[in-house]
């Protein structure tokens, strides 16, 4: 995911090995916004986004960021649930050479305000949890705790000091002229959560360079192509859901997210837009599987199950391969990491 412009063959990490690789990632989602402009890219609550209309959005955020006092190196904390601004977040933080840092859309205000004084971060994207009787709430203490922290909200009208609309910064388009300043090939890009489950959290830095050797490192196992169909509801606010996220549009596939998991709305998704890959903890699919009814819910379409984060028993293994009739990649390792297995 280097600078503007750079093709594919001039990738640092994609000269071509002993044994020719199978669906190279674009190097950015700028270049895969472009390749696939009039492709389908993102599809949410049964609206689907192009990948020009994409990349327009992030542009659009990408300078709203430098309008905001977003500079090179500064820290962009992002709490977004599973929505297409997600993902416009995430690649506007970049070309505007900041750093990416995701975390979950349930920290209480608490737990969100030390995280934003923590990374120092110059902007926080928030979307309130609507489960609440003060929606935001949070943001109170995020600005007790720093006040020059620009808040965008999503979801929301803005309410307080430093807050503004993520749908108006969206609204007003990008500055004529306007070129991404990625952070280059040794700066920091990722700042990845770790942990805090006995602790607070740890945050394990990492270059765009890096993030897309891990992703190519899976790419190459899973081999997706652009005729390919994404279910994703694992948090993009983690290392996991937001590798999948990022392979599935560098590959000019389409991605369905999912805000909520759901075993119902995961089976209906799966049906309807005829999915091909299919990313879950051994949870999801024993939730999934009990709700899956094969006789009434298209499974056909699917060609990958990826599971991750817990044991995978046997008798689950089974069940997928019988109800899903699908291949199977099992996915482990930490934040730091990325590395994947097939199982026969």
């Amino acid at each position: 995911m280097p600078g503007a412009g750079l093709a594919v063959e001039d990738h640092p990490l994609s000269r071509a090995p002993v044994e020719p690789r199978v669906g190279l990632l674009e190097p950015s989602l700028e270049a895969a916004c472009r390749r696939w402009a009039d492709r389908p890219a993102i599809t949410f609550r049964g609206v689907t986004t192009t990948y020009a209309e994409l990349w327009s959005k992030v542009e659009a955020l990408a300078c709203a960021y430098q309008r905001l006092g977003v500079r090179p190196g500064d820290r962009v904390v992002c709490q977004l649930r599973n929505v297409p601004e997600h993902v416009v977040a995430i690649n506007a933080a970049w070309a505007c050479g900041a750093i990416h840092a995701g975390t979950d859309n349930d920290l209480t205000g608490e737990e969100l305000s030390w995280l934003v004084d923590r990374t120092e971060a110059a902007a926080l994207v928030f979307q309130p949890r609507a489960d609440t009787a003060d929606p935001l709430g949070p943001l109170q203490a995020v600005h007790e705790a720093r006040p020059e922290t620009v808040v965008v909200v999503h979801g929301a009208e803005p309410a307080g000091p430093r807050q503004v609309s993520l749908a108006e910064l969206l609204g007003t388009g990008a500055e004529p002229g306007w070129q991404p300043r990625y952070p280059g090939p040794a700066e920091t890009g990722l700042l990845l959560l770790t942990s805090g489950t006995t602790g607070r959290p740890k945050a394990v830095m990492e270059t765009l360079r890096g993030c897309w050797a891990k992703m190519q490192f899976f790419a190459d196992a899973l081999r997706p192509v652009p005729e390919d169909v994404h279910l994703l509801y694992l948090p993009m606010g983690h290392v996991f859901g937001l590798r999948l996220s990022l392979i599935a549009l560098l590959s000019g596939g389409r991605l369905v997210l999912l805000d909520r998991f759901s075993p119902a709305e995961a089976a209906r998704l799966v049906a309807e837009e005829r999915v091909t890959i299919l990313p879950g903890m051994p949870t999801h699919f024993t939730l999934l599987l009990d709700a899956l009814d094969a006789a009434r819910r298209g499974v056909s379409s699917l060609r990958w199950a990826v599971s991750a984060a817990a044991t995978l028993p046997r008798p689950l293994v089974e069940r997928i391969y019988d109800t899903l009739g699908c291949e199977l990649h099992y996915v482990y390792g930490c934040s730091e990491n990325f590395t994947t297995q097939t199982t026969d």
